[in-house]
């Protein structure tokens, strides 16, 4: 008999265990138009990591509509939270979530981090994997505080629609200030300096990674 509970125990003890871990995770769940249309599955998109203390969370994948949910599920669940480690966010399939989910972030005035943990290159020299681009640097541009790796990638890029770049229109342009509205909406110090940087950094189909100077220059990272 007492055998019988002892496992009993050991059982219910190992089932209380996962459904812990369950909840540290939070994924993005996309629209399945929005994941045909950019040509990836659920398993690409942003997932939500918390440690057990519950005051950080790594992230990694791509940004979509479903990733606003994930994150507000995840700061409900864990209201002290300080921290988002960026493991590997290459970009978002879309903006406007993406935006929404960086005014979320500035909005609780959390320290954003790029990590090189996940650093991965080509045989040519080129990112294939880790720290952040496009969209992704876009949100991780939210923090208060906001830090990055000795090496961390840090990419950006000019944006583009079926006719043009943004670079390619005059700085005066009424396109432009969307972009820059938003970079002042989350304190960014040069705002219209950093976005005009981007554009000129490289084109839609490329992308710049940032050097410690530039970081420092636009002031991107706060220490």
């Amino acid at each position: 008999m007492t055998r019988t509970i002892l496992l009993s125990c050991i059982l219910s003890a190992l089932a209380s265990t996962q459904t812990m871990a369950s909840t540290s995770q939070y994924s993005s769940e996309c629209h399945p138009e929005i994941l045909e249309q950019a040509d990836i599955t659920n398993e690409d998109a942003a997932q939500f990591t918390v440690d057990k203390e519950g005051h950080t969370a790594e992230v990694a994948g791509v940004i979509c509509d479903g990733t606003l949910i994930a994150a507000f599920d995840m700061l409900d669940n864990h209201p002290n939270l300080k921290k988002i480690v960026f493991l590997d966010v290459g970009g978002s399939v879309d903006d406007e979530t993406n935006l929404k989910l960086a005014t979320l972030f500035h909005s609780k005035k959390l320290h954003t981090h790029v990590s090189s943990k996940w650093n991965q290159t080509d045989e040519f020299g080129e990112v294939i994997k880790g720290g952040v681009a496009s969209g992704g640097t876009d949100l991780f541009l939210s923090g208060h505080k906001r830090t990055v790796d000795k090496g961390a990638y840090l990419g950006v890029h000019s944006w583009s629609n079926d006719e043009y770049e943004g670079a390619d229109l005059p700085k005066t342009h009424s396109e432009h200030k969307p972009y820059i509205r938003f970079y002042k909406l989350i304190g960014l110090p040069l705002p219209e300096d950093f976005y005009f940087f981007t554009l000129e950094a490289a084109t839609a189909e490329g992308m710049h990674y940032m050097t410690q100077d530039e970081l420092e220059t636009y002031q991107v990272i706060t220490e």
